[in-house]
């Protein structure tokens, strides 16, 4: 134990496409105590779970009470959309029927099991427009007992009044989850975006609650007493019964915890900012911090062709990795990914392929380069960059550029005479060495990763960059510019589960204060009410109070009484004069943050 007698570790679990990383944080000593990286089961998140954390407890003496945290960030719920697999629901429309055209756009982008269209909803100030018609409600919740609900109110951020009481009516009537737009939209006007977020959140509600079933029996088998924490887009911890609630909030988990972590393990330097390339075996995710703080999409987090209001790094995301598949066509063209390959060196440790299985009588294991003049092949790069973090799978084996790598002597991974020999007999095809096509193929590879690096840069400008992720190391040697800088620091392969490790509880909401001008009053727009005065510094002191006792009560709810607000104000005025007499609006953030790892 430690000084103060309490839990010192926290273990952060990383879920990738490829491998699964866990590491064991010192939360005393500031460090990282063990670490393991296994390949990820992809039919159960929840034992690739569990392998990871067996060698880790093992590595504090299996001692449970050890452990302080256990912070888990996964792709489950991004694949579960790129995939098509969540469950349909009902959707209720509150108030839209004089937006045909809104309706129209909801329904091109979601196909829900039933669609019922009701009179309510209010306006932008938050008052009613139309009474809201229960009985309607009622009548539609009669035989669906246990199925699922989105329910979407017009203007509800504004004031979700008709919004919770047609969940009151579907709960009492014993309806599956529902999920309420205001819920989501983070004090955010856009109807479309709000109702899809709703509605992809309850779809994806049973499948988190079976792996967080999963991970509970797993939690009880290791005696562990800990908080089970996930990692949300935004890079914050939330505690696994709120995923429960609003699984859609972990689209994002592994790229954040990626960001996060290098972040950590780059330094920790507040002033600093950099480009973040976290390069694994399926995909890549190109990621920035600006002056000590991670970057945040204005647009909100983009999942396949789904827009959400899901607050979310800046992230963009390509089908580039170790194990992308690589094909050279007729015309000899180089065609690295999107789909994912098991490379064909990890083929002895799967199936039991030889060297000699490759009909290649290569004695001495080693290859050498054929002259300068050989014809370069070209590349195609199409249909590898993606809208979200998603993952590409498949059961085949085929050569990778981690083959390529092995040929080249950069890395050593599983039995690199197969990469070798593979590298010889698709040279032969080409009239090159396997050496010569083994570096052409990481050269083509390399400039997938710059090319979209370069994308990327076109938001922010150039940046130095940090390499994480197992290859990491091979990338940065292969990268002939050596301008910008490109840092591969220590822990490198690892920093996913670093980051879902160190990374903090926070909590926000937002408030929003509008000026009439023709009433000469304020009103502001609260998470839980609405409120109006004409003195506008009282309304401003009450708003930011009543948004700190929202985050206190949420925190409380979720156990954790203590947390430190930060809030930011942002004014917007008409014209140059900036009194109260010209206010707009105000638009206020709250942060309720708590350090797990102090």
């Amino acid at each position: 134990m430690s000084d103060k007698g309490a839990p010192r570790y926290n273990i952060g679990i990383d879920v990738g496409g490829t491998n699964t990383d866990g590491v064991l944080y010192d939360s005393v000593k500031k460090k990282i105590a063990a670490s393991v990286k296994i390949p990820t089961v992809h039919s159960s998140y929840a034992k690739a779970i569990e392998n990871s954390l067996k060698a880790l407890l093992g590595s504090c003496g299996n001692n449970s009470s050890e452990v302080a945290s256990l912070n888990i960030s996964t792709t489950v719920s991004t694949n579960a959309l790129l995939e098509g697999s969540g469950e349909n629901s009902n959707l209720i429309l509150i108030g839209f029927d004089r937006y045909p055209h809104i309706v129209s756009d909801i329904e091109m982008t979601i196909r829900p099991l039933s669609l019922l269209k009701v009179s309510g909803g209010h306006t932008g100030w938050g008052k009613e427009r139309e009474s809201f018609d229960r009985e309607a409600v009622e009548k539609f919740a009669k035989g669906r007992e246990g199925e699922l609900f989105t329910v979407s109110s017009f203007y509800s951020p504004r004031n979700p009044e008709h919004e919770t009481a047609a969940k009151r009516i579907l709960l009492s009537n014993g309806s599956g989850h529902v999920t309420c737009s205001h819920e989501l939209s983070y004090s955010k006007l856009n109807s479309v975006k709000r109702t899809v977020t709703a509605y992809l959140n309850t779809s994806l509600v049973p499948l988190a609650n079976r792996l967080l079933d999963d991970i509970s029996f797993v939690v009880k088998k290791y005696k562990i007493t800990c908080p089970v924490m996930f990692l949300r887009s935004d890079s914050t911890l939330v505690p696994s019964e709120w995923c429960r609630r609003f699984p859609i909030e972990m689209i994002y988990s592994g790229p954040a915890a990626s960001l996060k972590g290098a972040y950590y393990i780059a330094g920790n330097c507040d002033q600093s900012s950099f480009i973040v390339a976290d390069i694994g075996g399926t995909s890549t995710d190109i990621g920035r911090i600006e002056k000590g703080r991670a970057v945040f999409s204005e647009e909100g987090a983009r999942i396949g062709s789904y827009r959400t209001m899901i607050p979310s790094l800046d992230i963009m995301s390509i089908a580039l990795g170790g194990d992308s598949r690589i094909e050279i066509s007729e015309a000899e063209e180089i065609r690295v990914g999107p789909e994912r390959s098991v490379p064909l060196c990890i083929t002895s440790e799967e199936i039991g392929l030889s060297v000699e299985d490759l009909n290649l009588k290569h004695s001495s294991g080693s290859i050498t380069a054929t002259p300068e003049h050989v014809k370069p092949l070209p590349c195609r790069t199409e249909d590898l960059c993606r809208s979200g973090p998603g993952k590409w799978f498949t059961e085949e084996f085929s050569y990778t550029p981690t083959d390529a790598f092995n040929t080249m002597g950069l890395s050593e991974v599983g039995n690199t005479g197969i990469s070798k020999a593979a590298s010889c007999l698709m040279g032969k095809r080409y009239k090159m060495s396997g050496f010569d096509l083994a570096k052409q193929i990481s050269a083509k590879t390399n400039s997938v990763l710059g090319c979209s690096i370069k994308e990327y840069e076109s938001r922010c400008g150039t940046m130095p960059r940090i390499y994480v992720g197992t290859p990491a190391k091979v990338f940065a040697e292969l990268e002939e510019n050596k301008e910008p800088e490109i840092i591969v620091p220590e822990n490198f392969d690892i920093a996913g589960a670093v980051g879902a490790a160190v990374s903090s509880i926070e909590l926000s909401c937002r408030v929003f204060i509008m000026h009439s001008f023709s009433e000469e009053n304020f009103t502001a727009f609260l998470p839980e009410a609405t409120i109006s005065s004409d003195n506008f510094q009282e309304l401003l002191v009450e708003a930011e109070e009543s948004g700190k006792r929202y985050l206190a009560k949420l925190a409380r709810k979720m156990g954790f009484p203590e947390t430190r607000v930060i809030t930011e104000k942002n004014f917007n005025y008409v014209g140059q004069t900036e009194n109260i007499a010209s206010l707009l609006s105000v638009s206020m953030e709250l942060r309720a943050v708590q350090d797990i790892t102090q």
